[in-house]
This record gives C-alpha cells, structure tokens and sequence, in this order.
C-alpha cells in the first residue's frame, strides 16, 4: 500500500508500506456479506488497486460504496461491472523504516 487513504492514525489504520494479507471473493458472495470485513482490496477495470471499506451496496444499480479510513477522503460509488477481482482483508503487517 503506498497512499494514506486507509490512514486515519487508529490501531486499525493501513498505513503506508502496509502489507495486507488478502483472500480472493466472488462479486456474488460479497453482495451479502460485505460487512463482514474491515476491508478490500478491490482491481478496478480503469482505475488502480484500492483498499477500501465496502459500506453499502445498491442491489438495483449493482453499486458500492467505497470508504476511506482518513477523514481527507471521500466515499465513492463504484459499478461492480467495473471491478474485475474483490478480496477481503484478513490480515495486515506494517513495515518499520530504520
């Protein structure tokens, strides 16, 4: 992880030079369990690699909603047409600089 998106100073931060432990999921099984996890890794068909709180989806528009951890950030909605892979987030280590 290289941004300070995820940021917000907490214990459960993902802080820059993060490394996250992921597990791959389908679009389906997200849509009823999103809230389960603190956070994905979501491959965006045009955008970057995000890491990301899922908050809500949109069963009509097939939408979610992406959240940041650091206040500086705005949700977004992103169509799940346009995301090509999801992980969930089971574990982290942050690397300290010497």
């Amino acid at each position: 992880m290289t941004d300070d998106s995820m940021d917000d100073g907490l214990i459960h931060s993902y802080e820059n030079r993060s490394i996250v432990f992921t597990h791959e999921i389908s679009k389906d099984y997200l849509k009823s369990r999103y809230g389960q996890w603190d956070a994905f890794v979501i491959v965006h068909n045009t955008e970057d690699i995000i890491i990301r709180q899922i908050v809500a989806y949109d069963a009509e528009k097939d939408v979610i909603t992406l959240h940041s951890f650091n206040p500086n950030y705005h949700d977004c909605d992103v169509s799940l047409k346009d995301v090509t892979h999801i992980y969930y987030v089971y574990g982290k280590q942050t690397l300290k600089m010497a």
